[in-house]
C-alpha cells in the first residue's frame, strides 16, 4: 500500500483495494479448506486460483496500464493472458512443492502436505484413486490437522498414492495445456502491438515442467 501510494493515483489506489480484496476472498477459501479438511472440487481451486493468485497479475497489469502512457493505437487486452499466468505459477508452485529438489532444500520435504494444502494434484488424487486409498489419504490429512503436520513417513505414504493415482502426469499435463493457451495469447499481443515480448518468452521458457 505504502508503494501504490507513492504513485500519487487515486486510481492506483482502488485498484489496489479492488485487487487485495479478491486475493482475501480467494486466501479465505484455501484457508477454510484447509481448516475444515474439506476437498474442493477442481473447478472450485481452479476459480479460488484466480482470485489469490491471479489478483496479483492483475493488480500490476492494472497499475502498469494508469502509469503507462502509450503510443499504441490499440491497447491489447491482457485479462486473459494474467489469468492463465496466475494459474500456471500457483499450479506450478504446489507441483514443484511435492516434486522438486530444490524445493525441498529451501522449505523442507513437502512442506505444503504440512501444511494441508489441497493442490490440484492432491485433488485429483482424491477424485481418481481407489476407495482404500481414498481412505488413507482422508486418514493423514485428518490426522495432520491434529497434529499440525505430517511425518516423513506419512508424507511418503501420500506420494505413494498420489503417483499411483496418475495424479502427476495429470497435473504435468494441466500445466502444458495452460502453457500452450499462454502461448496463444502472447502470439496475439504481440501480433496486435509488433511487438516481440523476448523476456516473457524466456521467463516462461524457464518455468516449463
Amino acid at each position: 500500500m505504502i508503494e501504490v501510494l507513492k504513485l500519487g493515483n487515486a486510481q492506483c489506489i482502488e485498484i489496489f483495494t479492488e485487487e487485495m480484496d479478491k486475493l482475501y476472498i480467494g486466501q479465505g477459501y484455501d484457508l477454510y479448506w484447509t481448516f475444515n479438511t474439506k476437498r474442493p472440487s477442481i473447478e472450485e481451486y481452479i476459480s479460488m486460483v484466480d482470485y489469490k493468485t491471479g489478483a496479483l497479475f492483475k493488480m500490476l497489469v492494472r497499475l502498469m496500464t494508469i502509469k503507462n502512457q502509450t503510443s499504441l493505437p490499440i491497447a491489447p487486452d491482457l485479462n486473459r493472458l494474467v489469468v492463465l499466468l496466475g494459474r500456471y505459477f500457483q499450479i506450478r508452485d504446489d507441483y514443484m512443492n511435492l516434486t522438486s529438489v530444490e524445493y525441498t532444500d529451501q522449505k523442507g520435504f513437502c512442506d505444503d502436505l504440512d501444511e494441508g494444502k489441497f493442490s490440484l494434484t492432491l485433488i485429483h488424487a482424491l477424485e481418481n484413486t481407489a476407495e482404500a486409498e481414498y481412505s488413507i489419504l482422508r486418514h493423514i490429512l485428518a490426522q495432520r490437522h491434529i497434529a499440525n503436520g505430517m511425518s516423513l513417513a506419512q508424507k511418503h505414504l501420500v506420494l505413494s498414492i498420489v503417483k499411483g493415482a496418475g495424479s502427476l502426469e495429470y497435473t504435468v499435463t494441466a500445466l502444458r495445456k495452460i502453457g500452450q493457451e499462454i502461448d496463444v495469447e502472447v502470439d496475439s499481443i504481440e501480433d496486435m502491438t509488433g511487438i516481440e515480448n523476448k523476456s516473457l518468452r524466456a521467463l516462461f521458457e524457464i518455468l516449463k515442467v
